[in-house]
C-alpha cells in the first residue's frame, strides 16, 4: 500500500498492489524503433515487472475501490495476484466497508476480484463501469474470439454483477470529489479516474501503461483496442491533469507523476 501525497486536495488516496507482473516494454512501444527507445529511456532501468494496481479512495460520503487486480487468473505475461485483500486490510478496510467498486476496464488484470464463490466480493458496494465496457466485455461474439487468458475471467467474473453493476455513459460524480473520466482507447470504453477538482489525482488507470507515455503520448500503439482513440485520450489526460494542477498515477507504475 502506497499513501498518495496530493499538492492540495485533502481526499486520501492509497496505490494498492494485488500483485506484480511482467510488462514487456517492447509490448508496449511496438511501434518505437529499439534505438528510438533506447534513447527515450535514456539508461533508465526498466522494471522486470510492474503492479497490479488498485486505487482506494477516501472520499467524505463514500470508500471507493477502483479495480481488484489479477486475483486468481492466469497472465500471459507472467505475475501473480491475490493480494488485493491483505492490502486492504493492511489499509484497515473490510470487504463490507466498500461502497463503489469502479470496474475501469475489463481486462483480466482489473477484474479478478470482482466476485468471490459466483457472488460479488463486496457485498455492500454499488458497482460501476462504463455501458460500451460492458456490453464488449459480456458479448459472445467478442470474447469467442479472444484467448483463454482473457475472456476466461471475463466469462467469470462479469455476469455475477448483473442486477448491481450501474452502467454510465458519460463523466460522471461516483462519490463527493470523486469522477469517471471516458477515457477510450486502450479498451472500447476505459475510465480513468479524476479526485479532486484542482491539486488532486488523476489516475489513468491503463491509458498510460509506461509512464514514457507522459512525455510521448503519442508512442505506445502495443496493446491498444483503438490507437487513434488511445493517444487522443493520452494527450487529453494529460492536459486535465496538467491545467488543474494533479499529480498523476496509473495501474501499472512505481511511481507518481507530477505534471
Amino acid at each position: 500500500m502506497r499513501l498518495i501525497a496530493l499538492p492540495s486536495c485533502r481526499t486520501p488516496c492509497a496505490l494498492l498492489s494485488d500483485g506484480r507482473g511482467g510488462l514487456p516494454v517492447e509490448a508496449v512501444f511496438e511501434d518505437v524503433s529499439a534505438d528510438e527507445l533506447a534513447a527515450a529511456l535514456a539508461g533508465a532501468p526498466v522494471a522486470p515487472d510492474v503492479p497490479y494496481g488498485c486505487l482506494l479512495v477516501r472520499a467524505p460520503d463514500a470508500l471507493v475501490l477502483v479495480d481488484t487486480g489479477l486475483g486468481a487468473a492466469e497472465h500471459p505475461f507472467g505475475g501473480t495476484g491475490g493480494e488485493l485483500w491483505a492490502e486492504l486490510e493492511r489499509a484497515g478496510v473490510a470487504v463490507a466497508d466498500v461502497d463503489i467498486v469502479v470496474v475501469s476496464h475489463g481486462h483480466l488484470d482489473h477484474i479478478g476480484g470482482l466476485t468471490r464463490a459466483g457472488r460479488p466480493a463486496f457485498p455492500r458496494a454499488r458497482y460501476v463501469m462504463a455501458a460500451g465496457e460492458w456490453s464488449h466485455w459480456t458479448s459472445s461474439a467478442v470474447l469467442d474470439g479472444l484467448s483463454p487468458f482473457a475472456a476466461g475471467p471475463a466469462r467469470e467474473q462479469l455476469p455475477p454483477l448483473e442486477g448491481v453493476l450501474e452502467q454510465i455513459s458519460e463523466e460522471v460524480e461516483v462519490a463527493d470529489g470523486v469522477r469517471l473520466v471516458p477515457a477510450p482507447g486502450h479498451t472500447p470504453a476505459h475510465l480513468a479516474v479524476e479526485v479532486g477538482e484542482s491539486g488532486g489525482l488523476l489516475f489513468a488507470v491503463d491509458a498510460l501503461l509506461h509512464p514514457l507515455q507522459a512525455r510521448r503520448p503519442d508512442w505506445g500503439h502495443g496493446l491498444d483496442h483503438d490507437v487513434d482513440a488511445a493517444v487522443a485520450t493520452r494527450r487529453a489526460l494529460l492536459a486535465r491533469a496538467a491545467d488543474r494542477g494533479h499529480v498523476m498515477a496509473a495501474s501499472h507504475w512505481d511511481d507518481v507523476v507530477a505534471r
